[in-house]
């Protein structure tokens, strides 16, 4: 490291848990960095394709985003990790932690021609806490498989499911899950 300002290390382990560690300011030439800002969300930091979240940094002045915007708060709807810089005087700086944005979407996957076919799915609410609920308006009776899996590729939820003609609503539960962010498959 060659420069003054606030640091702080990220460990990713070998199962996706993420750890950040306080920050350390380090100083020189006379500079004391600001103290580091934070980012409040606005919204969702899980979207679907579509939405959007504000990314507010709680400093006064002196912003500078991930993105290269200056402005206090920036409006994002693509998928990344964003972090705001707080300037003081001598060009010292501090670095906010990350706030991480995903962009999901959900879908039925079709791995052959015998799945059922539907015409509209929807999983709600987003993001869902207690329970998820699934709809879908399907053109014949059929069984198929839900599978709910984290990032990982972990499977959370596997059940077989009967559609009827027309709507068919089912409502998972969710208050015995880990909290993560789910692809439906």
């Amino acid at each position: 490291m060659n420069s003054q300002g606030s640091y702080r290390v990220t460990v990713t382990g070998s199962n996706g848990c993420v750890a950040t560690s306080s920050a350390v300011k380090v100083i020189a030439n006379g500079c004391t960095p600001p103290a580091a800002p934070t980012i409040t969300v606005t919204g969702s930091t899980i979207l679907i394709s579509g939405q959007t979240a504000t990314l507010t940094s709680s400093t006064a002045g002196g912003y500078l985003w991930s993105t290269g915007a200056t402005t206090k708060s920036i409006t994002v709807s693509a998928a990344g990790t964003y972090t705001v810089r707080a300037y003081s005087g001598g060009n010292c700086f501090s670095t906010s932690l990350p706030t991480i944005v995903y962009v999901v979407s959900a879908r039925l996957a079709q791995s052959n021609a015998d799945v059922m076919d539907a015409v509209e799915f929807a999983a709600y609410p987003n993001p869902a806490k207690d329970f998820l609920s699934f709809s879908f308006n399907a053109t014949n009776e059929q069984s198929t498989e839900l599978k709910m899996m984290d990032l990982s590729g972990r499977i959370l939820e596997s059940r077989i499911i009967t559609s009827a003609i027309g709507e068919t609503e089912l409502i998972l539960g969710l208050v015995n899950m880990q909290e993560a962010f789910i692809w439906l498959f």
